[in-house]
């Protein structure tokens, strides 16, 4: 990491921020690496924290919450505070392995500046875009072959091989790019937990029947059309199996949905949303929580935590004790 202190001092990054990484590296219990981009595998790079006694051997995928422009160094220092503080919890204190892809928030020239081509949530213009020539071309694909080359150095430099089956962990934006991943692949995915995470998560269906009308819920609302990204059906078998977790504060509202104000996605998916969750935040909530429930998802955990707003609440606790429950020793 002395390397990138130096890019820091080199882009002229303020001085208290670089004190602030300097003095997060002097006590972390591991070390942070940066696996750049590989040729064929994928475009861009990721974070890695190996702690320097490992725990357990389950691998922990987190999204990168605060990226700004394609390219921009403070992506990497943003994903390594994503490993000590998002919303508070300290992922690292859990002494196991954690990958943070180090994605960017952008527009893409093909798009206009009403709809944000933002991969560091994996919205929809992201997974299907057909540009073979964009950096997140493929995206979940280049997920998929990061946390293989992750196990792969893992092995290599502390010889410990990661279990097949991953934590995903997120908040807020970070949460809609786990849940998403998961959602597409939850056949890796042990267990997800995702909080703050503008009510997003998908219904296990391909339509459903609102007013006697007949709606498609294609991504990344429902699973429609999942099989553009996987190149294969969704996996209902494994998505009921896979242990998922979401909490929200009683005192959010549109300010966090970014769905329903659509700046990070297209006008077509907010009509559809609004169809089938209405237009109240915390009534989407319940919506979504009772379409699992009578799916009879009993796997499946909704928390609204009373007098929080998007960030603080009490979902830290429950999450260690999930992760505790769900990864390897």
């Amino acid at each position: 990491m002395e390397n990138f202190v130096k890019q820091l001092i080199d882009n002229n990054i303020e001085k208290k921020l670089i004190d602030k990484l300097t003095n997060l590296l002097s006590k972390t219990k591991g070390k942070f690496y940066i696996i750049n981009p590989k040729e064929n595998k994928f475009r861009f790079p990721y974070l890695l924290y190996i702690p320097n006694k490992l725990e357990s051997n389950t691998l922990i995928l987190h999204g990168n919450n605060l990226a700004q422009e394609e390219g921009n160094i403070m992506n990497i220092y943003s994903a390594i505070f994503e490993t000590t503080s998002s919303a508070g919890y300290d992922l690292v204190s859990l002494n196991q392995p954690i990958i943070v892809p180090v994605t960017s928030n952008y527009i893409h020239p093909a798009n206009n500046n009403m709809h944000e081509f933002f991969p560091m949530q994996a919205s929809r213009n992201v997974l299907f875009s057909s540009d073979s020539s964009n950096t997140y071309y493929k995206l979940f694909d280049q997920i998929n072959n990061m946390i293989n080359d992750c196990k792969n150095f893992v092995f290599e430099k502390v010889n410990t091989t990661l279990a097949e089956k991953i934590i995903c962990h997120g908040f807020s934006s970070s949460a809609k790019f786990v849940l998403r991943y998961a959602t597409c692949y939850p056949e890796k995915v042990s267990l997800l937990i995702a909080g703050g995470f503008g009510n997003q998560a998908f219904v296990p269906l391909e339509k459903i029947t609102i007013e006697n009308k007949e709606i498609e819920l294609i991504y990344p609302i429902g699973v429609k059309d999942i099989n553009y990204i996987t190149g294969r059906p969704f996996d209902y078998h494994n998505f009921k199996e896979m242990k998922q977790f979401y909490f929200i504060g009683a005192e959010e509202d549109e300010n966090n949905d970014t769905a329903f104000n659509f700046r990070h996605t297209d006008e077509d998916i907010k009509g559809i949303y609004e169809k089938v969750f209405g237009n109240i935040y915390q009534n989407r909530f319940d919506k979504l929580a009772q379409i699992y429930k009578d799916l009879e998802y009993n796997n499946v955990e909704f928390i609204r935590y009373p007098n929080y707003g998007h960030s603080g609440t009490p979902g830290i606790q429950h999450t260690t004790e999930l992760i505790f429950n769900y990864r390897n020793l």
